[in-house]
């Protein structure tokens, strides 16, 4: 009985497995995102008619169907491979080719190199440099294997090598050798040197003849080497250059809008189809002609394509806080020149803010670079992540630049880009920076570090990381005893109206600026914060702020809106209370050893920004989001859909939070001689507030300020969305003149 009831819980708990299973794999198979499938032949004939595609080359496509731009309309990606399909290769078994029968002069050197270099050693050539028939010199060409030399130093393989040479140089000596090549098997890099300098090499000891290395040594141009099959594999599928994988975007037209029914004295309906044309934002045609495009729109079937482009690889990334509207990511590894043979650029291409008419790119970064002539050894790529760090509805993009030496390997520093207007631009540019001065930096290494090293280590404390949106990265003066006197300067690009300014000195986590690993016989100088820092403007106004000893944030809010061209902080020694009088001084031993920094400053402007979901774009003219708060009457933003913009949304963010107890709204948009009337209007709309509340208002059909009264609430963003509208007589894109507090 006991088995029996034991066998029974056995069954029991089996079957609540198999069912956790099934449940499991059924949530996961809902919530996942569309995978890539293979599109049918119909659909590839529509996109490549004058391509004959057979079975074979069908197993090459991948597409995936996904709504790029948030219009409830799934555009077509598909993705060709034009690389046949590889076999699997062991790792082990792969080989070099076996290098050509040596001559009897290659065999003589062989010999003299000796059994601790002849290990490393994959081929020696002697290649004649002829002149009118005859050989007028010959340079010795020495491929190596670093995994198998010792020592595995290069510099030191190299002299070793070099040395040996040298001793028999009497014997060789009517082979007129005049130049050595040491060639890597692994990468190709070239090191060159004199033929008679490897008989003097000989001669010198270890520390001399290093130091001589370094002058006479020089780095060449990478050089390939030759390969021929194995002779036990013949597949070597491996050593083929891969060729670009080839990316196609395609949509299916929008279908025409529905005319509208206008009332008039002679005819009580009149149908008057809608005229506008492609991507023309608020074209209006002559009134003469009565032929109109929707025939010919409406007559189009199947896919048109928007884009068409080449990568190594692929990938689909959100670029808004709710996932409406995705990014094409695309990595393509090119080369430049023979000396940076490799680089790896990667692209973002957006569907034109969901106008729905071609794929424009709004990013471009280089994310790694390969061999290096001034430092082989080194290696430096930068690794993208999206992220919502402020809140806003556009994710931002933080570059993390990495650096590996064979002293260091880490991250240098760190770079963000904000959404504006279209595109992803650099922080300081979202801003409106121009740049960013100090009086000194420290060099944050040791000395004897190599020049590119310690310009990659300098990017650590940089001047640029007080304003780069990130509080574990700072800026360290370059003066001792914590580096009173030094300064640094904020310009911007046009005068700015300034409220007051943040100011960070301690960093909280992360990226550390001293490398302690590289001072090994000398201490570090010690990191204090600034406690004194002197504010000043280009309208010659000044004022001193204490921060906390410890380290911290500090807001400074000046009296009254100063406007400026650039702010400049001085880390001072001395504090005077404008209330007491009384004075403050810092207590720094002579002995002290040690750099100020400051980690962040956040100036605060007087001045509202504005953002939207989409906007109209035409050559020329483009009704931007900031146009809402320029006061102008001739200037608006539109949404940039296909359709009437219901949904579209246009946000406004103040640069504190306060009370707002109405709105001030110019409805409609008008240009130089024309009328409102001609295009869509906002009647019916959602506000919404940054501390999620939302309210409902009805505008009027009217092209004057209009006051929108609403419930007394303290925010820092206001987001109007379009509910409903007010058609226009020609065309149907909704806009707004003015939107201000």
């Amino acid at each position: 009985m006991r088995e029996y009831g034991l066998s029974i819980v056995r069954e029991k708990k089996r079957l609540f497995f198999v069912f956790f299973c099934i449940v499991l794999m059924w949530s996961g198979w809902a919530g996942a995102s569309p995978a890539a499938q293979r599109p049918t032949l119909a659909i590839l004939k529509q996109l490549f008619p004058q391509r004959k595609i057979s079975p074979k080359q069908h197993k090459q496509f991948r597409s995936i169907r996904i709504d790029l731009n948030g219009d409830n309309r799934k555009e077509l990606i598909v993705v060709e491979d034009p690389n046949p399909p590889r076999k699997k290769v062991n790792k082990k078994k792969r080989c070099l080719c076996k290098a050509p029968k040596a001559s009897g002069k290659e065999k003589a050197i062989l010999r003299a190199m000796g059994s601790e270099m002849r290990n490393a050693i994959y081929r020696v050539q002697l290649i004649a440099v002829k002149r009118r028939r005859r050989v007028r010199h010959r340079i010795l060409k020495v491929w190596w294997k670093p995994d198998q030399a010792e020592p595995s130093d290069p510099k030191l393989w190299l002299w070793a090598s070099c040395q040996k040479l040298g001793k028999k140089y009497r014997s060789w000596r009517r082979w007129r050798i005049k130049e050595v090549n040491f060639s890597r098997t692994d990468n190709g890099l070239t090191s060159s040197i004199r033929w008679s300098r490897c008989r003097r090499l000989s001669r010198y000891s270890k520390r001399r003849a290093l130091r001589r290395m370094r002058r006479w040594v020089q780095n060449g141009a990478p050089s390939m080497l030759k390969t021929c099959p194995c002779p036990k594999k013949k597949n070597l599928a491996y050593l083929k250059k891969a060729k670009p994988l080839r990316v196609t975007v395609a949509m299916l037209p929008a279908p025409p809008l529905k005319p509208r029914v206008v009332k008039t004295k002679k005819s009580k309906k009149k149908a008057k189809p809608s005229p506008r044309k492609g991507n023309d934002d608020l074209k209006i045609p002559s009134l003469n002609t009565s032929k109109t495009n929707t025939e010919s729109t409406s007559k189009k079937k199947g896919y048109r394509i928007i884009g068409r482009y080449q990568a190594s690889n692929v990938q689909i990334t959100p670029l808004t806080k709710d996932s409406k509207i995705y990014a094409l990511r695309l990595e393509r590894v090119r080369q430049v020149s023979r000396e940076f043979v490799r680089e790896t650029v990667e692209s973002l291409y957006v569907l034109d803010e969901g106008n729905s008419k071609q794929m424009i790119k709004v990013f471009s970064l280089r994310t790694a670079r390969d061999n290096d002539p001034a430092d082989p050894e080194s290696r430096q790529w930068v690794d993208l992540k999206f992220r919502n760090m402020d809140g806003d509805h556009w994710l931002e993009i933080v570059a993390n630049i990495y650096y590996e030496n064979t002293n260091f390997t880490g991250m240098v520093s760190r770079k963000m880009f904000k959404w504006s207007e279209g595109k992803y631009v650099p922080l300081n540019a979202y801003r409106g920076i121009y740049r960013i001065r100090t009086s000194s930096t420290w060099s944050n290494v040791p000395p004897g570090v190599p020049r590119r090293f310690r310009k990659m280590l300098g990017m650590r404390v940089a001047a640029s990381n007080v304003v780069d949106g990130f509080r574990n990265s700072v800026w360290v003066g370059k003066k001792k005893r914590r580096s009173i006197g030094d300064w640094i300067r904020i310009d911007w690009v046009r005068r700015m109206p300034v409220l007051g300014v943040a100011i960070l000195t301690r960093p909280v986590h992360g990226l550390n600026p001293v490398v302690r690993s590289l001072w090994r016989r000398r201490k570090p100088p010690q990191m204090k914060p600034a406690q004194f820092v002197q504010i000043a403007t280009g309208t010659k106004w000044k004022t001193t702020a204490t921060l906390p000893a410890s380290g911290g944030i500090r807001l400074v809010r000046f009296p009254k809106p100063v406007t400026t061209q650039f702010l400049k902080f001085t880390i001072a020694g001395q504090f005077t209370n404008p209330k007491t009088r009384r004075r403050q001084t810092l207590t720094i031993s002579n002995k002290e050893r040690s750099r100020g920094f400051i980690a962040e400053i956040i100036p605060i402007l007087a001045q509202i920004r504005y953002s939207a979901s989409s906007f109209s774009r035409k050559l020329g003219e483009q009704k931007l989001p900031r146009h809402a708060g320029d006061r102008r009457k001739t200037t608006a933003w539109a949404e940039g859909r296909s359709d009437h913009g219901i949904g579209e949304w246009l946000q406004m963010v103040l640069p504190l939070p306060q009370t707002l107890h109405n709105l001030t709204v110019v409805n409609g948009c008008r240009r130089l001689g024309e009328k409102y009337i001609l295009n869509n209007r906002v009647k019916a709309a959602t506000l919404t507030f940054s501390d999620g509340s939302t309210q409902d208002v009805v505008l009027k059909d009217s092209h004057k300020p209009q006051v929108v009264k609403i419930r007394p609430v303290r925010t820092r963003s206001v987001r109007l969305t379009i509910r409903t509208v007010y058609r226009g007589k020609l065309g149907h894109t909704t806009c707004i003149t003015e939107l201000r507090p």
